[in-house]
């Protein structure tokens, strides 16, 4: 099904690319928030809990529709003022030669679209929230729900990647997934999959801290940030608990109007979470210890993955393809044939497909976009979003800029973090509780007054 839905949404997508430039209409997608929010479920994680192939069938028509009406909004939504916009489209746009001359053309030409289709939806449903008064708010409420769903679902199938063929590492264990028994429980603390899951939920959890009225989310934001942090170092992931420190530079650096309660909160959670870290740092996970100096790898090489096999093959291929890379989609032929897991480096793999120019540009770009995020410092929420997704990229966690990656949540994530950069402002639009437009000191506006939001 996947070629004829694919089909509709390319179908539609052109449809609203010509009613735009014919017409120059604009429309309001009040259903944004609630359409968003299934989609990231759907295409994430619920999809994954149809028991029977008629209600997976169901699933995918509706994950469908959610897909065209996103994207139909993002062809009719403003692409201006918004100075990283030309960033991205620096670094994406390089890694069309990385397709044109990689090894696999085809099969990295469709994960390259694949991933500007999620980047564009994300793009999109952050257009929407920052056009819209209320909409930050009310975005990131279904983005959390949909985070829940996605989480139950990955804990039901025994792991994040556990239903995935290039996932040998967990293949070999042979664990069954029928059962939520004790082998299902040590993949859930797979190091890298659960650092990419609660890394997805945790902003989503730290932003509701600036809700003013509501004191029960406030307290649930706080509980559940809290819970994911101590998950997120219990696990020994190292570049997961780095995305912990923009939450101090966020503290020092944002002008925002917390109170001193709020403050205290945070810097429990900072010092609960590191803490438990740094308790933690001596014990093993598995095979893969919390620290490892890198000459250590051979003896905690996760689980016989072969890792450091990949990693001394991948230096002397990029000894040779020192300027331009080996192309996009290279990499996953070793994997497959060597039946060996990836170095799990998103600087490594970019590095390796494009070489120094294209290591080179994502560098701009991720300097470029945290260049962007200290000019929001007056907008709490965008402030927050932007520093931390910025950590997300510098930490490589995400994977987010890698076009083979599969990490929807990251790139999801990345066209929200696009968004929040756009220079577009309206008077009170990401206020936490602007549900409704505010009335101006001067009086209500005027009958002829523009109407804003999409």
């Amino acid at each position: 099904m996947s070629f004829w839905d694919n089909l509709f949404t390319f179908t539609v997508v052109v449809l609203s690319f010509l009613f735009r430039h014919i017409f120059g209409a604009r429309h309001r997608f009040v259903w944004t928030p609630i359409v968003f929010g299934f989609y990231l479920a759907g295409e994430c994680g619920l999809i994954r809990l149809a028991g029977n192939w008629y209600l997976y069938q169901l699933i995918r028509l509706f994950i469908t529709f959610a897909k065209a009406y996103l994207l139909c909004g993002f062809a009719l939504a403003p692409w201006k003022r918004n100075p990283a916009v030309p960033l991205f489209l620096l670094f994406w746009g390089y890694f069309q030669f990385a397709v044109v001359f990689g090894e696999a053309p085809l099969g990295a030409f469709y994960f390259y679209l694949k991933s500007l289709e999620i980047v564009a939806i994300g793009y999109y449903a952050g257009i929407w929230a920052v056009t819209t008064p209320g909409g930050v708010r009310r975005l990131f409420l279904w983005g959390a729900a949909a985070a829940g769903v996605v989480a139950l679902s990955w804990i039901n199938q025994g792991g994040l990647l556990s239903s995935s063929s290039m996932d040998f590492e967990q293949g070999r264990a042979g664990v069954s997934l029928d059962k939520f028994d004790a082998d299902t429980v040590k993949l859930l603390f797979n190091v890298n999959g659960i650092a990419l899951v609660l890394s997805a939920v945790i902003p989503y959890a730290f932003l509701f801290i600036f809700e003013k009225e509501r004191l029960w989310m406030r307290i649930a934001a706080m509980g559940v940030t809290f819970v994911l942090v101590i998950l997120i170092v219990r696990t020994g992931a190292r570049n997961g608990a780095l995305v912990l420190l923009p939450l101090g530079w966020y503290l020092l650096c944002a002008k925002t109007t917390l109170t001193v309660r709020k403050k205290i909160l945070i810097v429990l959670v900072l010092i609960g979470g590191l803490g438990a870290y740094f308790v933690h740092m001596q014990k093993d996970v598995g095979q893969l210890r919390a620290f490892e100096i890198f000459s250590d790898k051979e003896e905690g090489d996760s689980l016989g993955s072969g890792r450091m096999g990949m990693f001394r093959l991948w230096t002397q291929e990029m000894g040779d393809r020192k300027f331009f890379g080996a192309g996009a989609h290279y990499d996953k032929y070793y994997s497959q044939r060597f039946r060996v897991s990836n170095l799990h480096s998103m600087y490594m793999q970019i590095w390796y497909q494009s070489g120094y120019v294209g290591c080179a540009l994502f560098l701009v770009f991720v300097f470029g976009f945290t260049a962007q995020a200290l000019r929001a410092r007056n907008n709490p929420y965008r402030y927050a979003a932007l520093v931390l997704f910025g950590a997300w990229l510098l930490t490589g966690v995400g994977e987010a800029a890698n076009i083979n990656s599969g990490g929807g949540y990251a790139k999801v994530a990345l066209g929200l973090a696009l968004a929040l950069c756009s220079r577009r402002r309206i008077p009170d639009a990401d206020a936490p509780c602007a549900d409704a437009p505010v009335v101006p000191r001067g009086g209500p506006p005027l009958p002829h007054a523009p109407q804003h939001g999409y």
